[in-house]
C-alpha cells in the first residue's frame, strides 16, 4: 500500500492539470453569465479571453452580483498558477 505523499507525488500533475481545467470551465460560464446580466454585448471570445487572464492575475475587477462559478475560478486560476511556480523553483534549486 502506497502512503499518501507516494500517491500524491505520483499523480500531482495530473490534478493539477485537471484544476486549470476546472478554472477555465468555470471561468468561462461565470464570465458568461457575468457578461449576460452586465455587458449583453460581449461574446463568448471574451469570456474565454478573460478566463485565460485569471492565470495572470489580469481580468480586472468587477462590479455587481459575481457568479460563484467565476469567484471560484478568480481564485483557482491563479493558486495553480503559483502551486506549479513554487514546484519549478523547489526542482530547481534542489539540482
Amino acid at each position: 500500500m502506497k502512503d499518501p505523499g507516494e500517491i500524491w507525488r505520483e499523480y500531482q500533475w495530473m490534478i493539477v492539470g485537471v484544476l486549470a481545467v476546472v478554472a477555465c470551465l468555470l471561468g468561462v460560464i461565470g464570465f458568461t453569465r457575468y457578461f449576460a446580466v452586465h455587458m449583453p454585448e460581449a461574446t463568448w471570445f471574451d469570456s474565454v479571453y478573460y478566463t485565460l487572464q485569471l492565470f495572470s492575475l489580469e481580468s480586472g475587477s468587477f462590479t455587481g452580483e459575481v457568479p460563484w462559478q467565476l469567484q471560484v475560478a478568480r481564485f483557482l486560476a491563479p493558486g495553480v498558477i503559483v502551486y506549479t511556480a513554487i514546484n519549478a523553483l523547489l526542482v530547481v534549486f534542489r539540482d
